[in-house]
């Protein structure tokens, strides 16, 4: 593959809308087929949100309230084992580390925006 095979430019990136937001409830999802927690996320202005997240690995539920996360806000909503999961929480996924969440390394607003 060359270098400029799947590049994207700016206006392509700005098209992704993620945003930060802070985990209000976090709960084991007992109809996921892979352990997934449903998560509640106050987005600010923009409203409360639910996700069904594979983060079990590294994460209890009383760790994960109260923290800050980052989520694509912009796909449609899908039903993911009984839930509708209206964002996509982001991590970084690797076979050495697992799941990792992204999160801001400072407080920021609910609802800020990534760029």
């Amino acid at each position: 593959m060359s270098e400029e095979q799947g590049l994207i430019n700016f206006e392509d990136f700005t098209k992704v809308k993620m945003c930060a937001g802070t985990i209000l409830e976090a709960t084991l999802n007992t109809k996921a087929k892979k352990p997934a927690y449903i998560l509640t996320i106050d987005f600010g202005f923009l409203g409360i949100k639910t996700s069904s997240a594979q983060i079990t690995e590294h994460y209890t539920p009383s760790d994960l309230i109260g923290q800050q996360i980052i989520a694509v806000m912009n796909f449609p909503p899908k039903k993911v084992a009984g839930i509708n999961s209206s964002v996509l929480v982001l991590a970084c996924v690797n076979e050495d580390t697992g799941t990792v969440l992204l999160r801001p390394t400072q407080p920021v607003p609910n609802g800020s925006r990534v760029l």
